[in-house]
């Protein structure tokens, strides 16, 4: 995987390239809170409050969205939606793409002034999985990978990028 990160203001652009067809997310984390923005045949954001002891707990599943790949005004309205609503958005494909690309309205994500922290994980079909930075915790797990949010989980943003604002 190989991975493009370019900060302009307040907006993220990171380019994910896989190896062959896949799925993409980013996993952020700030305060007591991890945002996993997930991009595949549709965008969804999950969200997770996390302790001290980074126990978490899901507090938002996916709702899945902007499903159509085109550029016919209706997806494009759909991502602009989305975009406004979640505070970033990529692109989809319904059979996997090798590059995505997220646009993070960094400012959406966490307090004013807080440090913000990002993993990037990708899962070449059919399941090979890969996550930078290197880690043990959940950001890297098969499942959140796939599309599915576990209960409960652990994080650690300590050990992923620190993202500047």
């Amino acid at each position: 995987m190989r991975i493009r990160l370019d900060p302009r203001g307040e907006t993220l652009t990171v380019t994910v390239q896989l190896e062959g067809p896949g799925i993409s997310s980013l996993v952020l984390g700030a305060g007591d809170r991890v945002w996993v923005l997930h991009a595949s045949a549709a965008l969804g954001t999950g969200e997770y409050r996390c302790p001290a002891d980074g126990a978490c707990s899901r507090v938002r599943d996916f709702d899945y969205r902007c499903r159509d790949p085109s550029s016919s005004p209706e997806a494009e309205r759909c991502r602009r939606e989305f975009r406004a609503a979640e505070g970033w958005v990529a692109n989809v494909d319904p059979h996997g793409t090798r590059t995505r690309t997220f646009l993070v309205d960094l400012s959406r994500f966490g307090a004013a002034g807080a440090r913000l922290f990002l993993a990037v994980t990708g899962l070449t079909f059919p399941d090979r999985a890969v996550r930078w930075p290197a880690g043990e915790d959940d950001a890297g797990a098969l499942a959140l990978q796939q599309g599915r949010l576990s209960e409960r989980a652990r994080f650690a943003p300590r050990g992923w990028l620190a993202v500047r604002r």
